[in-house]
C-alpha cells in the first residue's frame, strides 16, 4: 500500500467516474477489465448508452478506501491517506433527485384498491371488496414501517422472523441464498406494531404451515442480476401510474428515505 501515491488515487477517480451505471450488472461487461468496460461503453450509440455512475457512488468508494488507508497509515503500512481531501459534487439534476413519501402521499397510496379493496387478483386498480395480503400488499407496508431495502424484504425467509422475549424482529442476514448490499446491512429490525395488527405474523405462520421457505414465495428471480423484486418493481410502477400517484423520483426506495427520516426526527437510535 505504501507504493501507491495521490496520483494513483486521482487516476482511480478518473476511471470510476466514467464507468456506466450498469457496469456490475450488465452481462456484456462480465470478465472485462475497467479499461475494457470503458471502451465497450464508449462505442455504444448515445441514445442507448447508460449514464455514468453518480458522484454519490464515487464518494462511497472513496470513503471505503479512505478508511482502509487511514488504518494502514496508523500501522505505518502507508505514509499517508491518499484518498482523503477529494471533493465530490452532486451531479444529479433537481428533477432526478429521489424524493420521499410524505404523510399525505402515504395516505393516498394506502387508500387505493390494493389496501382497501380491489375487484380481482388481476384487477388491482379497480375498487372492490377483495384484499389480497400477498407481496403487492405487504412490500410497501414493510418498507415504510422498517426502512428495509426492497430486495431485503423480497428475500425474507420464514426463519428470519424471530422473537426475542416479547419482541418480534426481522433478522436481516447474508446467509445463502440471501444477499445484502454490504456487511453493515446485517442487522435486526423490530416488526412494527402496525404490521402485526395488519396480520403480518399471521401471513408468516401461514407460509410456515405451507412449508414455504420464503415469506413471499410468489416472487421469482428476474432481470440481468436475478433480483426477486424485478417483476414487482415493474408492477409497482404501473400501479402508481394507474392510480395517479406516479412522479419521477418517488419510487419504492423512497420508502426507505421516508422511514429513516421519520425515525431520525423521532429520535430513534440506529442501533441499540
Amino acid at each position: 500500500m505504501a507504493a501507491y501515491t495521490r496520483k494513483d488515487a486521482s487516476r482511480f477517480r478518473d476511471l470510476i467516474e466514467r464507468l456506466p451505471q450498469d457496469y456490475s450488472k450488465n452481462p456484456r461487461y462480465r470478465s472485462l477489465t475497467v479499461e475494457q468496460i470503458l471502451a465497450a461503453h464508449t462505442v455504444l450509440a448515445p441514445e442507448t448508452r447508460p449514464a455514468p455512475i453518480t458522484q454519490k457512488t464515487v464518494k462511497r468508494h472513496f470513503s471505503a478506501l479512505s478508511t482502509l488507508w487511514t488504518a494502514a497509515a496508523a500501522k505505518d503500512e502507508a505514509a499517508a491517506n491518499i484518498f482523503s481531501g477529494f471533493r465530490f459534487a452532486n451531479n444529479r439534476k433537481a428533477s432526478e433527485q429521489r424524493d420521499m413519501w410524505e404523510r399525505a402521499d402515504l395516505h393516498r397510496l394506502f387508500t387505493t384498491p390494493v389496501w382497501i379493496g380491489c375487484a380481482t387478483a388481476t384487477r388491482r386498480t379497480t375498487p372492490g371488496s377483495l384484499i389480497l395480503r400477498d407481496e403487492k400488499f405487504w412490500l410497501p407496508l414493510i418498507a415504510v414501517f422498517s426502512g428495509l431495502r426492497q430486495e431485503e424484504i423480497c428475500q425474507l425467509q420464514v426463519e428470519d422472523i424471530r422473537q426475542d422475549e416479547d419482541i418480534w424482529y426481522l433478522d436481516i442476514n447474508d446467509r445463502p441464498p440471501r444477499k445484502l448490499k454490504n456487511a453493515t446491512a446485517v442487522r435486526r429490525v423490530p416488526v412494527h406494531a402496525e404490521l402485526i395488527r395488519l396480520g403480518f405474523l399471521t401471513h408468516v405462520e401461514a407460509q410456515r404451515r405451507r412449508r414455504q421457505t420464503r415469506i413471499f414465495a410468489n416472487l421469482t428471480p428476474g432481470g440481468a442480476d436475478g433480483r426477486l423484486g424485478h417483476a414487482f418493481t415493474k408492477w409497482f410502477t404501473r400501479y402508481r401510474r394507474e392510480v395517479g400517484l406516479y412522479r419521477p423520483g418517488l419510487d419504492f426506495h423512497s420508502f426507505r428515505h421516508t422511514a429513516t427520516t421519520l425515525m431520525h426526527q423521532a429520535g430513534v437510535a440506529a442501533a441499540v
